[in-house]
Parts: structure tokens; C-alpha cells; sequence
């Protein structure tokens, strides 16, 4: 049975309802000031030099790549 076109859009648009907010936020990462504004109006990688330099949040993704490698 063929899937109708109206409940592939529907399936496209929840899809993309819940991807917005990561998408947003991976754009708003980028910006140099500390309060969120989007679009962002400066380029920076700021937040993902403090991420990296964060001894917690590389703990963090170091158990996390080790949990997903072992799942």
C-alpha cells in the first residue's frame, strides 16, 4: 500500500519540528556574545574553545563515546 503525500509532509514536518531546536542552537553557538540572540550577529568559536578546555565536558563526551561504542 502506498504511503499517501499528505502523511509523508506530515511526518516531514514533525521531523523537522523536532530538529529545529538542535539546529538553532548549533547556529547560536557560533555567536561571540554571552546572551543568545539569533541570528547571530558575530562569528566565534568561543563556546566550543571554553567546551573543549572544560575538563568536565570532555569527561563527559569521553563516556559518552565510550558508552555508544559499547552499545
Amino acid at each position: 500500500a502506498a504511503v499517501s503525500w499528505w502523511l509523508r509532509l506530515l511526518v516531514l514536518l514533525l521531523l523537522a519540528f523536532i530538529a529545529m531546536p538542535a539546529v538553532i542552537a548549533c547556529i547560536v553557538a557560533f555567536d561571540a556574545r554571552a546572551i543568545l540572540n539569533f541570528p547571530p550577529q558575530t562569528f566565534s568559536t568561543r563556546w566550543f574553545e571554553r567546551a573543549v578546555t572544560y575538563e568536565d565536558f570532555r569527561d563527559g563526551a569521553w563516556n559518552s563515546l565510550v558508552v555508544m561504542l559499547l552499545a
